[in-house]
């Protein structure tokens, strides 16, 4: 259960507060980049398209691409996989100290470079007043955008950015205006967002933008197999699309795509076949999202999902399919099952072909190793069985989060620890209805790992899950679940969901006039219970410094415990730093997500 409370001022005026606006130094770099980039050039998927389909719609999408280059340009010298050796040579004599150090930990980030251009008729004033809004990031070096408007004339008339504002709420952000491999916004993870109004917009005008974003993926190894993360893309859109694309352009003959086509999206198609290679994606004439609303919109509509690997053998060894036609057939139970148990009773042998053990610093058995030492020096391993599962979870908790272990990795050592007390209980196997269902599992990123005890589930701690709660992308999902010491058999199961008794939103409102009787005071204090948490508590916990003592109130480790004690100092120093700013920053968000819901000024 969680309960905040919020004391809001409502005023009565009309007066505005000041926004924070676009600088002219950011002004200057994102139109730099843009000329650097070269956005909203001559390009002929952007000339041949049509709306004549659509005569009737009040908006129509002519045309749109999103271009994905994986590894097209290094972080810095040498980050690249395959390439840290040299990353690491030529940091001394440059004096790149942290370019060292990052590479003697054998550390491996890439940069994804992704753009996105959308061409857009409005056709009469409803769709003015809907996309006459856009939004952009400006949170990474490179990141680009620019816009014009093209008038019923042929004029084009470029989009000044002078009036655009900082977006407070990064999660009121459409999601059109998202990179598809930014971060998922979080505590953690909130970057900078900026809108800008298009004015003096006339019906039959066109709006053209693009967006370039760079996203960087990390890796805690250098394999000579990589998987990156997945994208999935929703066929239809918000309005008809007369033509879209998705290019994916790869670095060299090492890099290629696995991908799957769903309820009639087309394939792609690869252009080159050695050194740079491009796959490409069209389609033509989409009708727009009907008004159904669905659960699961990827596996409800037609969508595509690929992945981008890497091969320093160039032997196209997908670990789960033997060929990318393997990879497009629907997957049944029994075969799900055969494949996870290999990976289960086999890992030593996945710390080479990638990161599915990531986050832990050595192997699976020397983590349950050093985890178990910890637990003994506290009395831990002494308690009752239940009592010991608890205290081990807290202790986990503290080190997935802050190494950020995969799923895998977490259900592995936890198994592991109650292995060592030969504690029964069961493997879980399944994955995020947000994406897919069993059948049509195509990466291993897809695969959700979890723990059973008594009944009970656990899965990998995220930054405000309890023990034996139920994340809602996996309640009610199909299910794969074995023994952790039977390799021979496994069942079908179903993940348990909760019920509506247990899914809950309570909000009191008392409202008072001030001395002066000119102002609202609006005290307001909300109680949430289970999956109605996880669509709040983001927001509530935003720039809220509650993980410095969280962690090891529950028999857990503190953020820095794991440090030696010159890394602890600093990075003590630097979470304080953070901390003044989320004291600055903390009012900003909570003003506007309580301007959002009044619809009045706070």
């Amino acid at each position: 259960m969680k309960r905040y409370l919020i004391i809001l001022l409502l005023l009565s005026g009309t007066g505005l507060f000041a926004q924070q606006r676009i600088n002219s130094k950011q002004i200057e770099l994102i139109t730099k980049y843009a000329k650097e980039n070269k956005l909203l050039s001559d390009d002929a998927d952007f000339t041949s398209a049509s709306e004549s389909k659509w005569e009737n719609e009040s908006a129509v999408i002519l045309c749109q691409k999103t271009q994905f280059s994986f590894d097209k340009k290094g972080l810095s010298v040498g980050k690249r996989i395959g390439r840290n050796l040299l990353g690491a040579f030529l940091a001394l004599p440059t004096m790149g100290a942290s370019v060292y150090f990052a590479n003697a930990k054998n550390e491996t980030k890439i940069l994804v470079e992704e753009s996105e251009r959308r061409k857009i008729l409005l056709r009469d004033k409803f769709a003015i007043a809907q996309y006459s809004i856009l939004y952009f990031r400006f949170s990474a070096e490179g990141d680009a955008f620019a816009a014009r408007v093209i008038k019923k004339d042929g004029a084009s008339q470029p989009v000044s950015l002078e009036d655009a504002v900082k977006v407070e709420d990064v999660k009121s952000v459409p999601g059109v205006f998202r990179s598809y491999t930014d971060g998922r916004t979080s505590t953690y993870y909130r970057p900078a967002f900026f809108k800008l109004a298009i004015p003096d917009l006339e019906e039959g005008d066109i709006i053209e933008y693009e967006f370039k974003n760079y996203n960087t993926q990390e890796y805690t190894h250098n394999p000579n197999y990589k998987e990156f993360e997945p994208v999935y893309y929703i066929c239809n859109r918000e309005l008809p699309v007369s033509k879209q694309i998705i290019e994916v352009m790869t670095e060299d003959e090492k890099y290629f795509i696995g991908y799957k086509s769903l309820k009639g999206a087309p394939d792609f198609s690869q252009t080159g076949t050695s050194g740079k290679k491009v796959y490409r994606w069209v389609d033509n004439n989409r009708e727009k999202l009907t008004d159904t609303r669905f659960v699961n919109e990827f596996v409800e509509q037609p969508s595509v999902k690929f992945q981008v690997i890497y091969a320093r053998n160039s032997s196209k060894n997908f670990v789960w399919f033997s060929s990318e036609e393997e990879m497009k057939k629907e997957m049944t139970a029994d075969q799900l099952s055969t494949k996870v148990k290999i990976f289960w009773f086999n890992s030593a042998k996945l710390q080479s072909t990638g990161d599915y053990t990531e986050g832990l610093r050595g192997s699976i058995d020397n983590s349950v190793s050093s985890i178990y030492k910890t637990l003994k020096k506290r009395g831990i391993t002494e308690d009752a069985d239940d009592e010991y599962v608890r205290k081990a979870y807290y202790t986990l908790r503290g080190s997935t989060m802050y190494s950020s272990w995969s799923d895998f990795a977490f259900a592995k050592v936890f198994s592991g620890l109650l292995e060592k007390r030969k504690i029964d209980h069961e493997i879980v196997v399944s994955t995020s209805n947000f994406r897919t269902q069993l059948g049509n599992v195509a990466f291993t990123q897809e695969v959700a790992w979890l723990i059973k005890y008594k009944g009970k589930f656990y899965c990998n701690p995220n930054e405000h899950l309890n023990p034996e709660e139920i994340p809602v992308y996996l309640g009610g999902n199909a299910s794969v679940r074995f023994k952790y010491n039977d390799e021979k058999t496994a069942v079908s199961d179903v993940i348990p969901v909760s019920d509506t008794t247990a899914n809950s939103i309570a909000t009191l409102v008392n409202a008072s006039l001030t001395p002066d009787n000119v102002n609202i005071v609006v005290n307001k204090t909300v109680e949430v219970n289970g999956l109605v948490k996880d669509d709040v508590i983001d927001d509530v916990l935003s720039f809220t410094p509650y993980m410095e003592t969280d962690y090891r109130n529950y028999d857990g480790t503190g953020m820095f415990e794991q440090l030696n004690e010159r890394d602890m100092e600093t990075a003590r120093e630097e979470f304080n730093k953070e901390k003044k700013e989320w004291k600055e920053e903390k009012p900003k968000v909570m003003k506007e997500l309580a301007e959002n819901e009044y619809g009045v000024k706070v």
